[in-house]
């Protein structure tokens, strides 16, 4: 059982007095005798304690499909954060090299190859 059902579960149980025993990845949310506003509020929870946007829960959606659907969203946010890290890491890296052909003028900052060309250090 993943960590995902688990902690829908217990929100099922806790929050919406829902039987454990009723808590099954095949059980439907209609099955579980949960109202339209109910399905608002067990999205809400699920994005505050798994932090997957879940948006479109319906009665007929199972649980199991429920639990796919949110860790698909959390991979795919993993995946995200991890990409943006990475190009942050790699222009910061970029951006601390000097261009080639620099060189450094008297205070410090580094002078093209252009910058000498049109004469920019005597």
């Amino acid at each position: 059982m993943s960590d995902t059902f688990t902690v829908l579960r217990d929100c099922l149980v806790e929050e919406f007095d829902v039987p454990a025993a009723l808590v099954t990845p095949g059980a439907t949310l209609a099955s579980l005798d949960l109202d339209s506003l109910a399905l608002v509020e067990l999205s809400l929870l699920v994005e505050e304690r798994i932090g997957a946007t879940v948006s479109d829960i319906r009665p007929d959606s199972t649980l199991g499909g429920l639990v796919a659907h949110a860790d698909g969203v959390l991979a795919e946010t993993a995946t995200a954060e991890a990409e943006a890290e990475t190009a942050t890491a790699t222009a910061t890296a970029t951006a601390a090299v000097p261009p080639a052909g620099a060189v450094p003028a008297p205070g410090g900052a580094p002078l093209t190859g252009a910058d000498l060309a049109a004469g920019a250090v005597s």
